[in-house]
């Protein structure tokens, strides 16, 4: 495995490229999937957006996004400000990513980052082939290794000696790597409870909410005490006729609760750590929790999401229940009913050994890669 510190010879190409030193911009290309597909969400996306927002905050550099043709997103990609490319038209294409290399070869980028669900290691193969230099950001504990020009592996559950044997790529492994930005959390710290009502119990289940967990949720809580106060919190892909049935079953129900559709990431931070205690899928979101200090009780939508949960709780980090779809209601009730009567809102704050910073360092790594492939006279001229 490398750490950036003990890497020698590029840091003043590094700190040249940072401080925008060179003439004309880097250009960079980001390959990533969302949603409609096994159930995944927009996790990757947002992982992706955090990179190419901070990177471009911290220096000049042209950014063009890869997505597939899921509408939420181009929604966040244009929220953003991103130019980007619809690389296939069906998200269940059999060769989806059979579009790429043409691509790429058009766009002309001094790297590529791939970011992508464990489901496509055969077609991250076949790209690392293909194209280069290329930088694989992955989040899975199934040991999946590329030749590329770098990889990353933020997992918490990866076992970070499956890399120790390997010398021709440079690795980094493990939740230092853990796409977080510090400062948008900092700020949402600064920002709770301006706009959000304090104290909160909030409910979210990621961008999508494939298993509709979200209302198996709100029906135990309902069942637990109606007038609790809850803050119910839909991502941009979740369908449509999942939204509807949840605020049919509000209105039927009587609730008075908050409920919010396709909040922006920093809305959606704020809203976190102005709460008093979330029930949360085992996704990027989990990692900001934590981050944040709020109690969350993990619940898990697979298998390896579960597995991710169980080693939070491990660390003492958030409390995990098991699979929500294999959970009986009577069984989740209980478990709530003991999560919220052993949380104090005022004492019950978290702490965590994520320190916020990990996108920062894979955008080191990017410009590490971008130095010893092209140098600063390479990219000058381009």
């Amino acid at each position: 495995m490398r750490s950036l510190s003990k890497r020698r010879g590029t840091k003043e190409v590094i700190g040249s490229l940072i401080e925008g030193e060179v003439a004309g911009k880097v250009k960079a290309a980001f390959l990533t999937f969302a949603g409609e597909r096994l159930g995944y969400g927009t996790g990757h996306l947002m992982e992706t957006l955090l990179i190419a927002q901070e990177w471009r905050s911290r220096s000049p550099v042209d950014i063009r996004l890869l997505i597939n043709n899921f509408p939420p997103c181009r929604d966040l990609a244009e929220e953003a400000k991103f130019s980007y490319i619809v690389y296939a038209d069906d998200s269940y294409n059999r060769d989806i990513f059979q579009r790429i290399p043409q691509l790429i070869g058009a766009i002309r980028p001094h790297v590529i980052i791939v970011n992508l669900p464990t489901i496509f290691q055969k077609e991250i193969e076949k790209l690392a082939k293909e194209l280069t230099p290329l930088i694989v950001v992955l989040d899975n504990d199934e040991n999946q290794f590329f030749k590329v020009a770098a990889l990353i592996n933020h997992n918490i559950n990866q076992d970070a000696h499956f890399y120790d044997g390997v010398k021709d790529v440079p690795c980094y492994i493990g939740s230092d790597y853990v796409p977080l930005c510090r400062k948008k959390l900092e700020n949402a710290k600064l920002r709770q409870g301006s706009r959000f009502n304090a104290e909160d119990i909030v409910v979210t289940f990621g961008g999508t909410n494939p298993n509709n967990l979200t209302l198996k949720v709100l029906q135990a809580l309902h069942a637990i005490d109606p007038v609790l106060r809850v803050s119910v919190v839909l991502g941009r892909g979740t369908p449509a006729d999942i939204c509807d049935k949840i605020r049919h079953w509000m209105r039927e129900s009587g609730n008075c609760w908050n409920f919010y559709h396709g909040l922006s990431h920093e809305d959606f931070l704020e809203l976190l750590a102005s709460s008093r205690c979330a029930v949360s899928a085992p996704g990027n979101t989990l990692y900001e929790l934590c981050y944040l200090g709020i109690p969350t009780l993990a619940i898990a939508e697979n298998e390896a999401t579960l597995r991710v949960a169980n080693a939070f709780a491990s660390r003492g980090w958030c409390r995990s229940i098991g699979l929500g779809t294999k959970l009986p209601q009577g069984e989740l009730i209980m478990a709530l009913q003991e999560f919220i009567d052993r949380d104090d809102p005022i004492n019950s704050r978290r702490t965590c050994s994520l320190d916020g910073r990990g996108v920062g360092r894979i955008i080191d790594v990017i410009l590490n890669v971008i130095a010893e492939r092209h140098g600063i006279a390479t990219i000058a001229r381009q």
